[in-house]
């Protein structure tokens, strides 16, 4: 498993030939230096629906053919973009070339708030990515909160 952060809160997890890429803040991301038309993802993952953090995923997505995975809500906004996504909730877990990840829950705020009309992102998450190489527990922007020790911790051990 190989994992390279392009700052802020934007990774890619590459797994075999699965590239994973998680809050795809780029264009507009003064600490990356890599172009967003570098980014050639099987999947994007979106904690919330912030512009730092959905950031590029729907041009990405687009040009690409990458899934979208995000909560309900931004699914539902990704879809109506004409762009493929799977909705999830808190618990949800999907498998994708024998990579799985699971919706894990984050205490923050998402709403899309960088359209002309702010809506509801739905509830922020955080994503446990499971590779055969190991797990990862990317957090998005979420504050402290029991549940990272008692649940995602003690339960998932990323």
């Amino acid at each position: 498993m190989r994992i390279q952060w392009f700052g802020h809160s934007a990774f890619e997890i590459t797994s075999s030939d699965t590239r994973i890429l998680l809050d795809p803040f780029i264009s507009n991301n003064p600490v990356c230096s890599t172009a967003v038309e570098e980014f050639e993802p099987d999947v994007i993952c979106v904690t919330h629906g912030h512009a730092d953090h959905l950031g590029d995923a729907m041009e990405i997505a687009e040009r690409t053919g990458a899934l979208l995975i995000a909560n309900h809500e931004l699914s539902v906004f990704f879809s109506r973009q004409g762009l493929e996504s799977t909705g999830m909730n808190i618990g949800g877990t999907i498998s994708i070339d024998g990579i799985g990840i699971r919706m894990v829950d984050a205490k923050h705020s998402s709403d899309i708030d960088f359209t002309e009309e702010v809506t509801s992102g739905g509830s922020a998450c955080g994503f446990i990515i499971e590779t055969p190489e190991g797990r990862v527990y990317h957090a998005g922007d979420t504050g402290l909160f029991s549940d990272m020790r008692d649940v995602i911790g003690e339960i998932y051990r990323p």
